[in-house]
């Protein structure tokens, strides 16, 4: 295998996963536009502020136990956290 032909698939992979990451974008779009949430900059704030009070225990402020667990997948929950890192990670949040 020459230079060219390593340089070429690499090429032809980065194409691949920047179409697939378009594609994605796209469908986040489409799905966002649908939310009246995400018209309202402040509601979508206050929303998120919400669901974080929701998250935490008042008495102690530490993660609420019903929501939040260690092992998540291992106790028949949501991984909520790792979805609220990713929806506000996201660049449009």
């Amino acid at each position: 295998m020459n230079n060219k032909s390593l340089t070429r698939g690499k090429s032809v992979k980065l194409k691949k996963k920047k179409a697939i990451r378009i594609s994605k974008d796209g469908f986040y779009e489409k799905e966002r536009k649908k939310r009246p949430i995400y018209h309202d900059q402040e509601l979508h704030s206050l929303m998120l502020s919400l669901l974080l009070c929701l998250l935490l225990q008042p008495e102690r402020g530490t993660l609420d136990n019903l929501y939040c667990h260690q092992y998540p997948i291992d106790n028949g929950k949501q991984n909520i956290l790792y979805m609220l890192h990713q929806h506000i990670s996201h660049d449009q949040n």
